[in-house]
């Protein structure tokens, strides 16, 4: 130990020949001050508390605050962002236009379509109905009572009958099409079957 303290002894003086006294002194309270900043700081870092802010908006444009640091961060920025919100809505706009559109289209084609059987569908039941009286006309103007009896039975019992189930046929429907108000459907109604016709 002895021989650690003479070493020690004669570095110091190796260096307080070479660095003057006021240098080393203002070295050694350097590093006081240094190491009490280190304290300092440290105990500041702990008392520092990390403070998180989330902010959700559901609009094309952010709320006057956001709004106003994007202008001042870039000048025109918030035009820019206006301008970019507007072209969003217009798109959007059109496309709902443009599905709607094609929606009536299609419902109008449904309609005619619609339209179109149910005209069919009495032409062809008008056309059986006369065929069917005539014939039974027919027999029995030439002595055949009991077929034209049959025939005219037959054809006007398939007349009340699709009538009647054409009618109860519409009242199930638009029962069902209530119910379904009443249920909360989106209100899209469905084609009529051609069993109705």
């Amino acid at each position: 130990m002895a021989s650690d303290d003479l070493h020690d002894q004669a570095q110091e003086e190796k260096t307080s020949e070479l660095i003057p006294a006021k240098v080393v002194e203002d070295l050694t309270e350097l590093a006081s001050d240094v190491s009490q900043l280190k304290d300092i700081l440290s105990q500041e870092v702990i008392g520092i508390k990390k403070v998180e802010r989330y902010l959700e908006y559901s609009s094309p444009i952010p709320p006057p605050e956001i709004f106003q640091g994007y202008e001042d961060v870039l000048s025109g920025s918030a035009d820019r962002i206006l301008k970019m919100a507007e072209k969003q809505i217009e798109h959007r706009l059109a496309a709902e236009i443009k599905q709607l559109e094609h929606r009536i289209k299609t419902e109008s084609k449904l309609v005619d379509s619609e339209i179109k059987l149910n005209y069919l569908g009495l032409c062809s039941g008008f056309i059986i109905a006369i065929l069917g009286l005539s014939g039974a006309v027919y027999l029995g103007a030439n002595d055949r009572p009991v077929s034209s009896g049959v025939l005219s039975v037959g054809t006007l019992a398939s007349l009340v009958s699709v009538f009647v189930s054409g009618k109860s046929g519409v009242k199930k429907q638009s029962t069902s099409e209530n119910d379904s108000d009443r249920n909360g459907d989106n209100g899209e109604e469905t084609a009529p079957s051609s069993s109705n016709l």
